[in-house]
């Protein structure tokens, strides 16, 4: 049988950039410091949890966590081959309908996407951030 993983909808993209926004929040009042995107997130996310600072039943908060990680790694992993990551996902019987994002910086990465047959999904462009 094979899988569908469907797009995600405008809703699920509006409900990861909400658990982005609490992650920061959650990071930056047990550690008193903001996330910035970069390496030295990991150390932040980890000092949030070493400081027991999220009690264990907080499902939504880990969850929230657990998104800044994969943007940290997303944004940081050059040598990560997304391209082969995803000839492998359609190798093993899955099917990517579309590519999800919070901001299209409008930088070429849909038309890439595209060249591989995945539309992508923002919830916001470059341009509308700028204009509001």
């Amino acid at each position: 049988m094979t899988q569908i993983i469907e797009a995600p909808t405008k809703s699920d993209v509006e409900r990861i950039a909400y658990q982005l926004i609490h992650a920061e929040q959650v990071v930056e009042q047990a550690t008193g410091r903001a996330l910035t995107g970069g390496i030295a997130d990991l150390a932040l996310l980890q000092a949030t949890l070493d400081a027991n600072f999220i009690e264990p039943e907080a499902t939504y908060s880990l969850q929230a966590l657990g998104i800044a990680f994969g943007k940290v790694f997303i944004e940081n992993t050059e040598f990560y081959d997304w391209w082969n990551a995803l000839s492998k996902l359609k190798a093993d019987g899955l099917a990517p309908e579309a590519a999800i994002c919070v901001i299209d910086r409008q930088s070429g990465g849909s038309e890439a996407l595209a060249k591989h047959g995945l539309p992508l999904r923002a919830l916001f462009t470059i341009d509308e951030i700028e204009r509001a």
